[in-house]
């Protein structure tokens, strides 16, 4: 039996296929962009309303252990509401915030180093992201210079932090003598590497050489919570440091002046501060300022309206009834008198 022989595509039959394919992408595209927006709208307000669920729990709470309210809401929002939230972390952040959003890094503000003579307290010296002419604060980069300079910092030009392609790894060097304004100005007594994935910290004892007694430590809730003992002990020693307020929204600082499910005022919301200053009850400061900076359109992108409205330009909005809403930045935005009054003030 004679068989044909196959016949391949030709070049034009091959373009045309691939034309129709283009075509459908192209058609598609936007479809499945939408969808997943909107996935994301979906996830966003599922993490507010698990948010206003805790919120409603730690108040009983509160109430029952005969604690006033929940205790004022500041940067520290996400570890109070933590113990009563059910699953991951990931509550705390809107999926289209991204890689962006507040509070990424746990703040190193509260660290201490203290210095101990003959068992008699000297000072204290703070680990903060403003470094002191007493603490320095060095890249890796500026690290690797510092180490091989001659006589170490008294040979090292020390200009100020500049981070260098690995931020999250850089390092605190600490004069010893600081508490009294002297000494060699080597700063090569105590020196700490620190290493954060963005949420914890790993805090490595480099250096201890110091011959006096230093003591390494946190203050939490105003109380000194020690790390190390005398740092000359734990040279090389590395320590885990969970972070603390992890979050892309940001609490409205006088809510806790309102019971759940009264009032309708608003409680967390989408936003590029862990704080949402919008009340004049609000008394953290920078209020105007705040205001002017966080609740503006970029100025080079006015159409795209301000970072924090990542839904169809719209924001997800958590009220203290537990109610979720999408509403624009007008409806909501503090500068105009009602909106403050019914959405913001706790009375």
């Amino acid at each position: 039996m004679n068989r044909s022989p196959r016949r391949g595509f030709t070049l034009a039959e091959v373009l045309v296929v691939i034309a129709v394919i283009a075509l459908l992408v192209a058609v598609l595209m936007p479809v499945l962009d939408s969808a997943f927006v909107y996935q994301r709208y979906v996830n966003c307000a599922h993490n507010l309303g698990q948010l206003g669920v805790a919120y409603g729990t730690m108040y009983s709470s509160r109430r029952m252990n005969r604690e006033t309210g929940i205790g004022s809401l500041d940067s520290g929002w996400p570890k109070q509401f933590e113990p009563f939230v059910s699953g991951s972390q990931s509550v705390f952040w809107c999926p289209a915030a991204g890689g962006e959003g507040i509070m990424k890094k746990a703040s190193l503000d509260a660290y201490y180093d203290e210095v101990y003579i003959s068992g008699v307290y000297q000072g204290a010296m703070s680990l903060s992201e403003s470094a002191s002419i007493w603490v320095w604060r060095l890249s890796q980069t500026q690290f690797d210079v510092f180490k091989n300079s001659p006589g170490h910092g008294q040979g090292y030009n020390y200009t100020g932090y500049k981070p260098d392609s690995n931020p999250n790894v850089y390092y605190y060097l600490l004069e010893d003598n600081a508490w009294k304004g002297g000494g060699d100005k080597d700063f090569w007594d105590i020196i700490f590497k620190i290493e954060t994935d963005d949420i914890n910290y790993k805090i490595t004892c480099v250096v201890g050489v110091t011959g006096y007694l230093h003591n390494f430590y946190v203050l939490k809730g105003g109380v000194k919570n020690i790390i190390w003992a005398d740092c000359r002990l734990f040279n090389g020693q590395t320590v885990q440091v969970k972070g603390t307020g992890v979050a892309s929204y940001g609490v409205n600082t006088v809510a806790d002046q309102v019971p759940p499910g009264k009032g309708g005022k608003i409680l967390i919301m989408d936003y590029d501060l862990i704080t949402a200053a919008g009340s004049p009850y609000d008394e953290t400061g920078g209020r105007a300022g705040q205001l002017a900076k966080d609740w503006q359109p970029d100025p080079n992108k006015p159409s795209n309206g301000p970072r924090f409205a990542r839904h169809y330009r719209k924001a997800d909005v958590l009220f203290t009834d537990g109610s979720v809403k999408l509403m624009t930045i007008p409806e909501i935005h503090p500068s105009v008198p009602k909106n403050c009054a019914q959405y913001w003030d706790p009375k």
